[in-house]
């Protein structure tokens, strides 16, 4: 899920297939995780 607007309407799916799944997948196996942010969280210019 990972268009804004869906994901506004609609908070409680966003969550579960956007960490709820990630947070049941990395307990089931071992491993690393790595996050790769896109221009809706980051543009590489302005940061907070």
């Amino acid at each position: 899920m990972t268009g804004v607007d869906e994901c506004e309407q609609n908070p409680y799916a966003a969550e579960n297939v956007n960490t709820k799944s990630v947070e049941w997948i990395l307990n089931e196996f071992s491993g690393y995780f790595i996050f790769i942010s896109t221009d809706y969280v980051f543009d590489g210019k302005d940061g907070p």
